[in-house]
């Protein structure tokens, strides 16, 4: 027994130093393995500034003679000459007979939409499962905050209802109803007095708000307002009209974005060049914006567009987020940037089967610690995206084996 252990011993050994030995082989072997380096990524990155601006627009205030009163288009809705955008009271009485009328109307409304379901909705089943449709698409309106579309399709609603509880002669009793209805609306409008539509004079877009610098800021102001004029209408406060304004009518599909930003970023900045601009003050918008005006000195810029009224319609102030250049490429470490001593030009050592392989690059965009650089693939002898970048530089020459 002793002379086994003995030779137990030995062998126990014997394969101690065999791992050993496969283990060091391994680390030295192995490319990864004391080896530093980075996979070239695919990134952009963008140069530009945060700002605060005034929104500017062809626009007039809308007014009435009186101080009640009431809107019937939303904000942003677009509009034709003309076309009642508001009502307009005389006194507290004349207002509760409008929304009499009102509610009238939209009952009305609701029974000849359901009269109309009659021929669409053949039973009651039918009308069931119709309704339990509308039901989940108001909820889902609702829930995204489309509160304009769910009032609409709250009307449907109601008028499924209102099928729905008619019955068998859905048909007769509906009708019935709209006659009787359609009598007390035409008795109201006998009666009715002291109330007054307020029209848009001409086609534009409508808002409820105002603020007293409808005249004041035009397109044709801007082309000579300084960051003086910019710091006085970034702090005004709203006037008082003198009259019963009820919003504004915006008559041009044009709009501005005034700002002053350093000027060192307008140096390469021409009119007519298109910048990406983000709003952050407003409903978040990201939108390409017409350079309209730079004045270098000064550091003033003005952006156009004609998109997206409706969704700035309300709004006078916004900040904005303004990229003047965007940088694609591959992203590299600074660490790993070598230079060439012929020609000077830059390059990175790749690993590629152990060796190290020169690859050279055009650095376009300085992100810190890393650059960006150019990403050219018209040859495999250039950097490509997941190329696997030594970090450690030092004593590496094109084709050395790196252990």
């Amino acid at each position: 027994m002793k002379q086994g252990d003995k030779y137990m011993k030995v062998i126990m050994l014997v394969l101690a130093i065999m791992v050993t030995s496969y283990v060091l082989y391994s680390l030295l072997h192995d490319p990864s393995s004391g080896v530093q380096t980075v996979q070239a990524v695919l990134y952009s990155a963008n140069e530009g500034v945060s700002a605060q601006g005034v929104i500017v627009r062809c626009e007039e205030p809308i007014s009435s003679d009186f101080s009640l009163n009431v809107t019937v288009k939303a904000e942003g809705q677009r509009v034709a000459a003309g076309e009642e955008v508001a009502v307009s009271f005389m006194d507290q009485g004349a207002w509760s007979l409008y929304e009499e009328m009102e509610d009238m109307e939209d009952r009305l409304e609701q029974l000849r939409q359901a009269l109309s379901y009659q021929t669409q909705l053949a039973d009651n089943a039918a009308v069931s499962k119709k309704l339990t449709e509308e039901l989940t698409q108001y909820a889902a309106l609702v829930s995204q905050g489309n509160l304009d579309a769910a009032q609409e399709r709250s009307q449907s609603i109601q008028a499924l209802v209102l099928r729905q509880n008619a019955g068998d002669d859905a048909q007769g009793k509906l009708t019935a109803q709209i006659h009787a209805l359609e009598r007390e609306v035409a008795a109201l409008r006998d009666r009715s007095a002291g109330f007054f539509s307020v029209t848009a004079a001409r086609p534009g877009w409508f808002s409820r708000s105002y603020d007293g610098l409808e005249l004041r800021l035009t397109p044709e102001y801007l082309k000579s307002a300084t960051p003086a004029d910019l710091e006085a209408v970034l702090t005004h406060e709203d006037s008082d009209m003198g009259y019963f304004t009820i919003g504004r009518l915006i008559t041009d599909s044009a709009w501005y974005y005034w700002t002053a930003v350093d000027p060192r970023y307008l140096q390469g900045v021409e009119k007519g060049d298109i910048l990406s601009v983000e709003l952050v003050s407003t409903a978040p918008v990201e939108l390409n914006m017409e350079v309209w005006r730079v004045d270098r000195t000064n550091g003033i810029l003005v952006l156009t567009t004609d998109r997206y009224m409706s969704q700035i319609s309300a709004h006078r102030y916004a900040g904005a987020d303004i990229v003047f250049t965007s940088y694609s490429g591959l992203r590299v470490p600074k660490k790993a940037i070598c230079y060439d001593e012929a020609t000077g030009s830059a390059g990175v050592y790749v690993l590629v089967n152990r060796e190290a392989v020169w690859k050279p690059v055009t650095l376009i965009y300085d992100i810190g610690d890393a650059y960006i650089v150019e990403l050219d693939q018209s040859s495999t002898e250039n950097l490509w995206p997941e190329d696997l970048i030594l970090t450690r530089t030092a004593g590496l020459y094109d084709g050395k084996v790196v252990q």
